[in-house]
């Protein structure tokens, strides 16, 4: 019996969200020798992370259920899966209807995750074990023979190959700077649902944003009682598109021929816009297209017209790409049509807190010369994830693995610089063979890496390459005395 636990190769994987939980699905179905694979996440569930931890009925997913199955082979899985659960649970699946199709609440997606999860760790016993371990990863320790991967709690766990798959941050903006932690009326992280109550109360609420993350704040304070005013802020002042279902445009991208500049790109994708226009099509056809090819295209870009795509284009493509789900845009509609949502186009430059406990903003409209000050009852930060490592002081995991050189920033401050096949690049720039990334850590590298489709593009192919390799460890790791190892 120690014999096979020694001969049994031990996979952790630090991050029990999507991406974690998938892989940790895929790698113990493709498993050709036995597998120990822990997945290091403090929650309670696995698979829920921090998307699909809300418990806000009206958050959904952005995306119809035919193309958030978890099944490459099988779009309709999850579709299936939601009608059994819930007709086991008296829901109406129809509710969540729109022209055809269904948008998933995103705490049943995560509950569909943790159910497939469970599922494959029963089947795949004992030969493959997946197990939970509910703890913060805090720091590692490299042996010539393995990882001690050193848990917030003081145990440790030893692994053969370390999988990084934590999801992004809440970033702080510039405008909060001055804002002490914990400053009444400032939400800096909007997916903290508890924090919501203490505004619920209040008149006038502002929104730093008008994408995704401000539709999801919306949904909560209205599931709060808030029944008071928003005003949305972004540079623009231009809210999330709707996501429609247009039918489907043949590919004008030939994968044996992509444009070989952003130039030549952006000329292609305008004269099928302006056909599309001319002809009474739908632009959000283009999308598709343009996202099936995108991983060759950013590879391919060199980093001059990638500076240009992130400095002109990014927000263009962002906005295309992570469209509202429809009921999170019939309700933004109805919030407007009732006048207690008004959307400007403008900067905030800074915010400061009132002796009545109110905060004053100071606040530049686009296109003019005075700034005008703000009074609100809260501000809530809906600029989007912080992908830059250097400025996520707020993980000391990740902090401590710059500082020891396992890792370094990706390109342009976005994740972290990984292989192409996802093995983590060292400080000196040398893939580690021990070490891989997968979601966000590595959208510098690969761009779009928050969409099911594209995660679990990655997942599968990472799950390939982990289960094709065999060179398990038979030697032990020595610990120091005072370490409780997981067993």
């Amino acid at each position: 019996m120690q014999q096979q636990l020694r001969r049994r190769r031990r996979i952790v994987i630090v991050g029990g969200g999507f991406s974690g939980a998938v892989l940790a699905i895929h790698l113990a179905r493709r498993a050709k020798e036995s597998l120990d694979i822990k997945i290091v996440e403090p929650r309670a569930r696995l698979g829920s992370g921090l998307a699909y931890s809300t418990t806000v009925p009206d958050h959904f997913m952005n995306a119809p259920s035919t193309l958030s199955s978890i099944e490459p082979e099988d779009p309709h899985h999850l579709s299936r899966w939601l009608e059994a659960y819930a007709s086991e649970r008296g829901l109406d699946v129809d509710a969540w209807r729109h022209e055809g199709q269904v948008f998933t609440p995103r705490w049943i997606f995560g509950r569909y995750i943790e159910a497939q999860l469970n599922v494959v760790a029963e089947q795949c016993a004992p030969a493959v074990l997946v197990r939970h371990v509910r703890a913060a990863a805090a720091h590692i320790t490299r042996r010539a023979n393995g990882t001690i991967v050193h848990l917030s709690d003081g145990r440790a766990i030893v692994a053969d190959q370390l999988v990084l798959a934590f999801g992004a941050t809440p970033g702080r903006p510039d405008f909060a700077k001055d804002l002490p932690h914990g400053q009444p009326g400032y939400l800096g992280d909007p997916w903290r649902e508890d924090d919501y109550s203490t505004l619920a109360g209040g008149s006038l609420v502002l929104l730093a944003g008008t994408g995704l993350t401000m539709a999801d704040a919306i949904a909560t304070l209205e599931a709060k009682g808030y029944r008071g005013r928003y005003l949305a802020i972004s540079r623009r002042g231009i809210r999330a598109f709707e996501r429609r279902s247009p039918a489907v445009l043949p590919s004008f991208l030939d994968p044996a021929d992509l444009p070989t500049s952003l130039t030549k790109l952006w000329r292609q994708v305008r004269a099928v816009l302006r056909d599309l226009k001319c002809n009474g099509g739908d632009w959000q056809s283009v999308v598709p297209v343009i996202r099936a090819q995108l991983p060759d295209l950013w590879r391919s870009a060199t980093a001059k017209d990638k500076q240009q795509f992130l400095r002109h284009l990014r927000r263009i493509w962002e906005m295309s790409q992570h469209r509202l789900p429809p009921p999170a845009s019939r309700l933004l509609d109805a919030l407007a049509a009732q006048g207690r949502l008004e959307i400007k186009a403008g900067r905030i430059q800074r915010t400061a807190a009132r002796k009545d406990g109110r905060l004053g903003v100071a606040f530049k409209p686009r296109g003019g010369d005075h700034v005008q000050i703000l009074t609100v009852d809260g501000l809530i930060n809906c600029t989007g994830a912080q992908h830059d490592l250097l400025r996520a002081t707020n993980r000391p995991f990740v902090q401590n693995l710059l500082a020891s050189g396992h890792i370094r920033p990706g390109p342009f401050s976005f994740g972290l610089d990984v292989h192409p096949d996802l093995r983590v690049l060292d400080a000196k720039a040398r893939p580690q063979s021990w070490l891989f990334a997968v979601g966000a850590p590595v959208r510098g590298v690969h761009w779009e890496s928050n969409g099911v489709s594209e995660l679990l593009s990655q997942v599968v192919g990472l799950a390939d390459r982990l289960a094709a390799r065999a060179d398990t460890k038979e030697d032990g790791v020595e610990l120091a005395d005072n370490v409780i190892v997981v067993a």
